[in-house]
Formats: structure tokens, sequence, C-alpha cells
């Protein structure tokens, strides 16, 4: 292990997922300017919110990288690319560009939608560079280390510490949210569906989803107005009910407006909820519905604790990688 270096508390923040990962975004730079860093964001909006070519995107992001390695040479500082666009590609890039000062996020370093940039050439070459990455759940460290990789930081996924509002509502709802994925459990959905009393509003809001069984279902893109008032309903819940998946940025929206969230207890969920009883383990459906109504008796001051803990972690965690390279390492 390395002795402790201090850097630059300049942090710039590259994010060419503008308008998809701009909460996120907000989020991070919280967490970041709460460790004592001072940060700024470069960012643009992917093609389909712009409505631009993606080859124009690819460039511009590029661009914005570069343009991180200008204000770095004369100001120093690190660079942290918020999602990589063309997977182990930028990861080798930002090794590149920024050496040491570069961490690039790795959200789903095994892609559960088709990505490009996770080929063998390019983990390999990455591997030989001795590349960094960062990752926000156990498992998505696991699957990196298994990929070759032995400079990895986990961080807890960053959440903006607020105090939101909340609504009334005359109805309990439950509600999957996000875009669909081969991995989400439909079969399961169903079963839920059956055991539940019908006095539970079931709703699906997001593009590219089947009919399910059981469940409404909103077929097309939430805007974050609508996000923002589905999870300050008081009598709301969200499910993650997906087989496979690495980190959930529905389930952290959640926690920033006091909703408690129920998945599997085998996730990353349950360093966050563990506590909670709102994970269940198996794929059993009573299980699942003796989490959900745990859930709705869960008070909005347990998960006002729990998001203070989460972004008190996220900012001590980069506070510790930003500002030492003894932490990363992976064993």
């Amino acid at each position: 292990m390395g002795g402790e270096r201090v850097l630059s508390r300049n942090v710039i923040v590259v994010n060419p997922l503008g308008s998809m990962l701009a909460h996120y975004g907000r989020a991070l730079t919280q967490n970041l300017e709460s460790a004592g860093m001072t940060t700024t964001v470069l960012s643009m909006d992917e093609p389909s919110a712009s409505g631009g070519s993606r080859l124009r995107w690819l460039a511009s992001c590029y661009r914005l990288l570069f343009h991180a390695r200008i204000r770095c040479a004369r100001h120093g500082g690190s660079v942290i690319l918020a999602w990589p666009i063309l997977g182990y590609l930028d990861v080798v890039c930002v090794r590149m560009l920024f050496g040491e000062r570069g961490f690039v996020v790795l959200h789903d370093p095994d892609p559960l939608v088709r990505a490009v940039g996770y080929g063998r050439i390019l983990k390999w070459l990455a591997r030989r560079l001795n590349c960094l990455v960062v990752t926000h759940s156990d498992e998505a460290t696991r699957v990196v280390a298994r990929q070759g990789l032995q400079r990895i930081v986990c961080v807890p996924h960053p959440v903006l510490d607020q105090s939101p509002a909340k609504r009334p509502t005359e109805l309990r709802s439950v509600y999957v949210l996000g875009q669909y994925k081969p991995d989400r459990d439909i079969e399961l959905m169903e079963c839920v569906a059956r055991e539940l009393p019908d006095e539970v509003s079931l709703r699906v809001a997001g593009r590219g989803w089947p009919e399910v069984a059981g469940w409404s279902v909103d077929n097309r893109f939430i805007s974050e107005g609508e996000l923002e008032t589905i999870l300050s309903g008081e009598s709301t819940v969200v499910l993650v009910p997906y087989r496979r998946f690495f980190q959930s940025g529905i389930a952290m929206r959640a926690l920033e407006n006091l909703v408690p969230v129920v998945g599997p207890a085998d996730s990353s969920l349950a360093a966050i909820f563990g506590t909670l009883g709102t994970l269940p383990s198996g794929r059993e459906p009573q299980t699942w519905v003796r989490a959900i109504d745990r859930a709705f008796e869960t008070d909005g001051q347990t998960l006002r604790a729990q998001l203070g803990r989460q972004a008190s972690a996220s900012s001590s965690a980069w506070k510790s990688v930003l500002r030492s390279e003894g932490m990363c390492s992976h064993e």
C-alpha cells in the first residue's frame, strides 16, 4: 500500500448523459462539496434528449474530456467521468489523459442492456494500463475483479440530502419505476399482484414495458417532474423487481423522498435498507407481500436518518479516495 498523497481539492465532474444523469450529477456534486471539494461540472445532453446525432455527441463528449485535461493542467485537481459511454475504451482514455487523477464510475460492468466497449481486448488493455474504476456496489466490484482489474474503489451511491415535501394520498400505491430491461422479474410482479389486496394500487411507469397482469402500465419516458410527483405521495412504496442488477438509481431517488423500497435481499439494496425488514429473500410471493406491508408501515424519520447516513458515507468515501492513493486497490 502506498503512502498518503494529498491531492488538489478541485474536482471536475464530466457527465456525458446530462439529461439522464442530471440528478445523479447533482447528488454527486453535493456529496463532493460536503467532503470539502470544489467542483466544476462539464456536461452535455445525450442524443435522446438533445435530438442531435450519436456521432456528434460522441465527439463532443471527448472534447469535454480534453477540456477537462486542459483545466487540470492549469489548475490541478481530479476528474470523475460519471458514465463511460464507450465502456472500457473510456476507462483507458481517462487513464491516459489524467493518470492517477482520473476516475471512471462503472455503473454496469456487465451491461444489463446492449452496450459498446466491453470486449476482451479493451478489458485486457485496461488491465495492462492498471486502470482505476469506481463502483457503487459489492456485486459490481466482484464483476470488475473477475474481469481482471486490480484497482477498484467501491463508493456508496450518491444521494441528495434533502427534506422533501410530502402530499397526502387516498390509496396505497406500489410503483415500479424506470426503463424495462430483460432482467426485470415480471413473473414475480404478476404473482405479487395476485396476492395483494385489491385496494392497493399497482403501477408501472417507464418506457419499453410490456403488459404485466395485475399492473397498470404507463409505457413511456417519465419526466423528472412526473417522477417527483410520484415519489411525493405519502402512501407510496417503490418495488425493485430485478433478477440481477448492480445498483438502483430509482431506489436512491425513493430514499431521497423518504419513500420505502422493497427489493431483493441479496443485492446492493441490503447495505442501505437491510435493517428495515423490507428486503425479502428468494422469490416467494408471500414474502414480498409481507415486505410491502412492512414498507407501508415504515416511518419517515427512519428513512430520513438513513438518508443522512448514506449522504455522509458517500462524502466520506469520496474524500478518502480523492486524497489518498492507498485505497485504490482490490484484494
